[in-house]
């Protein structure tokens, strides 16, 4: 298990915890064939269902290294990516357990979904007010991340709606991403920037196959197909024929790093210009 924080309380998460476990050891299973990797995976996938706060109204998960207001949603640190480590495990070894455990997961994110936000609450602790519920539109917290998790449930196990919330979710990666292309500033790391806000519209055509095949209409451009595309102009055009420093998700000028820096910025374009390279941010497809 990875991710013990200081007190050796362990993480739960998908970024720093036991949900990333399970797709790398499944990983390491399809790629070697050692069961032992198969078998750690749903070990892991296992100690998750027993640790989860059980309710009515879903499952959740502490975050021991965050404060928060409640169990978090979303994809790095919350329940969407304990629901796609779920999913995994179920894709690994058949069993409805892990569907169900998935489903638990993403009912619970849904208990707080927004109508009018269109979005999921971010509900780590906002010091200016901790009263207050914030709603962001990252990879790592809200819309996007959660999209992905969706796409993937509706893949997985067909249901209607986990496809509603997915195309709830990337109406509102749309339509906050597409006016952050036209100007500048705008962070550009995988984890909490446009490359990462791009990446569910590469997961939806992947998953809901292309334009004019039945995807619904969502602002002025068809499901925001055009956003990754859109967000790759806006680096090349801004940073890259300029030579202005990309700004990376430090905040503090660039960094080599994957989720955070330049590293990250490269795999995006990669990912455009080799659309077979897997993701990163939903690592669940290395083997197609």
């Amino acid at each position: 298990m990875s991710g013990v924080v200081e007190g050796g309380e362990q993480e739960y998460d998908l970024m720093s915890g036991a949900a990333g476990a399970v797709p790398a050891f499944a990983l390491g299973y399809r790629c070697t064939g050692d069961e032992r990797m198969a078998e750690a995976a749903v070990t892991a996938a296992l100690w998750l269902g027993r640790s989860a706060r059980k309710s009515r109204t879903g499952w959740s998960w502490r975050s021991p290294g965050l404060r928060n207001q409640r169990d978090l949603t979303g994809l790095s640190h919350g329940a969407a990516g304990v629901a796609v480590a779920f999913l995994e495990a179920y894709r690994l070894t058949g069993e409805e357990m892990f569907a169900t455990g998935a489903r638990n997961a993403m009912r619970y994110e849904d208990r707080w979904l927004d109508a009018g936000e269109g979005n999921w609450p971010d509900f780590r602790e906002n010091t200016a007010d901790r009263r207050a519920r914030t709603f962001v539109s990252l990879w790592c917290h809200g819309a996007p991340g959660i999209a992905l998790s969706r796409l993937y449930a509706y893949e997985l196990l067909g249901e209607a709606r986990w496809r509603h919330d997915a195309m709830t979710a990337l109406a509102t990666t749309e339509r906050v991403t597409r006016p952050l292309t036209n100007g500048g500033g705008a962070d550009f790391s995988l984890c909490h920037g446009l490359p990462g806000n791009a990446e569910p519209f590469e997961e939806a055509r992947e998953v809901l196959g292309p334009v004019g095949t039945g995807i619904p209409r969502l602002g002025a451009d068809a499901v925001g197909m055009d956003i990754p595309r859109l967000v790759a102009d806006h680096g090349m055009e801004r940073y890259a024929r300029t030579g202005v420093s990309w700004p990376c998700g430090t905040h503090s000028g660039e960094t080599p790093n994957l989720m955070l820096g330049l590293a990250g910025i490269g795999y995006f374009y990669l990912r455009l210009a080799v659309p077979q390279v897997p993701s990163v941010l939903l690592p669940v497809r290395w083997d197609r």
